[in-house]
């Protein structure tokens, strides 16, 4: 459960210090402060995960979390999605607002409590205030405790990243001009706002990368750095309640209805424009292959089966083009879904 609130610009310093047994729960909620983390070398294109081991005495009775985040993120507990959403909050470009959420975990707790954080920056931000996380609550005993984030924390570069939209350039069919409106159309059928919601910006996804169980296990086999702490008087400011923050939310999945091949390329048309995701479902394909789908670089692990779909981008779609390098093959092409996001307003409250 997300209980999000947008942040006020005042500050306070951090009194207790963190993971001791000081009641820090007040009724009215004014939570200590947070120091911000990055990962040791910040840019404006690579996404992050960030991880934290928190091992107890006992399975906590109660548990929050809290991020603050100058762009987007995804929260799982033990390797579970806390949210709904896609991701939050939703941004538009160049948006770095330090927002701050607060999730109620005690459905995902056990003993020992894994908080991993994907993280995406809002281009063309490069800054160090990345993320600022508080992990809090009571135990079996009630026994209240908080920790903050800190260099324990352990992040590294994500297999996902973002590019500009030049990365359409790889599209082997030419891009046209929309001279009705103020829109630049792809043949893909893809519309870029001049101004708005969405951006051309691009993903793309290493799937050779192999850090599936980073969410749950510091695994041994993937390079880990010390998150590092932003050195500076600003900390996380306090939440307010009452407040709206926008998240994208799947509310329909359907299908193409026409599908057409083109020399070594599919084109897909859905029913209706629509903004979201794309996710495509690859069967036999190479390890280290490329596919080029819209906006999105995949390449390929050469599992059974695999998925591409952005994970942070969202676009105004009506044609689908997918294409590939020299070992791509029409066949490898076994589903293709679109995901209709709709941006919801939640009204956050302390609790």
């Amino acid at each position: 459960m997300a209980l999000a609130l947008a942040l006020s610009s005042s500050t306070m310093p951090l009194h207790a210090e963190k993971g001791t047994g000081q009641n820090l729960l007040t009724s009215t909620f004014n939570a200590f402060q947070t120091p911000w983390i990055s990962a040791p070398q910040t840019d404006s294109t690579s996404m992050l995960w960030f991880t934290r081991i928190y091992k107890q005495t006992s399975r906590p009775r109660k548990a929050f979390v809290s991020v603050a985040t100058t762009g987007k993120i995804q929260l799982l507990v033990n390797g579970m999605n806390v949210s709904r959403n896609l991701y939050e909050p939703f941004r538009s470009y160049a948006d770095t607002t330090e927002v701050n959420i607060r999730y109620d975990i005690t459905p995902f707790l056990a003993r020992n409590n894994t908080i991993s954080l994907w993280y995406c920056p809002t281009m063309p931000h490069a800054g160090r205030k990345q993320v600022a996380i508080s992990y809090w609550g009571e135990l079996a005993d009630g026994t209240p405790f908080a920790y903050n984030s800190d260099e324990t924390w352990a992040c590294r570069r994500a297999n996902r990243g973002m590019q500009w939209a030049s990365a359409y350039q790889q599209n082997p069919l030419s891009h046209q001009q929309d001279v009705s409106s103020d829109r630049q159309v792809s043949s893909s059928g893809q519309q870029y706002p001049s101004s708005g919601m969405l951006f051309p910006l691009a993903e793309w996804h290493n799937a050779t990368d192999n850090a599936t169980p980073w969410q749950i296990n510091l695994a041994d086999s993937i390079p880990w750095l010390s998150a590092s702490r932003y050195n500076a008087i600003h900390v996380a400011p306090l939440a307010q309640p009452l407040q709206l923050i926008p998240a994208p939310r799947v509310i329909k999945v359907f299908s193409p209805e026409v599908q057409n091949t083109k020399s070594d390329t599919l084109i897909y048309r859905f029913p209706r424009h629509f903004q979201g995701i794309v996710r495509i479902t690859f069967r036999g394909t190479r390890r280290g292959e490329n596919i080029y789908i819209n906006h999105l670089r995949y390449i390929c692990n050469g599992a059974t089966d695999e998925q591409a779909f952005s994970k942070f981008t969202l676009t105004d779609s009506f044609n689908l083009i997918i294409h590939g390098d020299k070992h791509f093959r029409l066949k490898s092409v076994q589903n293709v879904e679109a995901l209709e996001i709709r941006i919801v307003l939640y009204r956050k409250f302390l609790f």
